[in-house]
């Protein structure tokens, strides 16, 4: 037999999938420890310290600008400051939610590819990217747009 189980909405969840759900958790496993580790960039605390920590949710000016303003990630690091306190993981939470959101929406895409190793290895194709995964690991804003453009 090949499914494992089957949830509530019918989605069957295969001993082939065991690999690709393994890679995904060692991924956010590394965007988790990445975000707690690194320490805060200068735009994440200029976008901290003078957005953030002050309420200015909206740039004030269009002729310059400091650091990255990037209206959603300011909003979430708002919120995550609000209910958890400035700890720079916390801050970064966003970034990293959006890692997941992205990480799940890949397996999602190729789960169906069969043979097992070529889904596996397209995941890690879409997944793999340094640079990409650093976005996700900081709050800067780029991770959220990486996510949502894939969605």
């Amino acid at each position: 037999m090949d499914r494992i189980g089957r949830d509530r909405r019918g989605i069957q969840v295969t001993y082939s999938d065991l690999p690709l759900m393994v890679y995904g958790l060692l991924v956010l496993a590394y965007l988790v420890a990445r975000s707690a580790s690194v320490s805060f960039s200068w735009d994440e605390a200029y976008t901290y310290l003078h957005h953030v920590q002050h309420g200015v949710l909206w740039p004030e000016r269009f002729d310059d600008m400091g650091a990255n303003l990037h209206v959603l990630n300011v909003w979430l690091m708002w919120v995550a400051d609000r209910f958890v306190g400035p700890h720079e993981w916390m801050l970064r939470l966003p970034n990293v939610l959006a890692g997941a959101l992205y990480l799940g929406l890949g397996f999602i895409l190729v789960r169906e590819v069969r043979p097992w190793p070529m889904a596996l290895a397209l995941y890690i194709l879409l997944t793999a990217h340094p640079y990409m995964l650093d976005m996700f690991s900081l709050a800067r804003g780029y991770g959220l747009g990486i996510s949502f453009m894939f969605l």
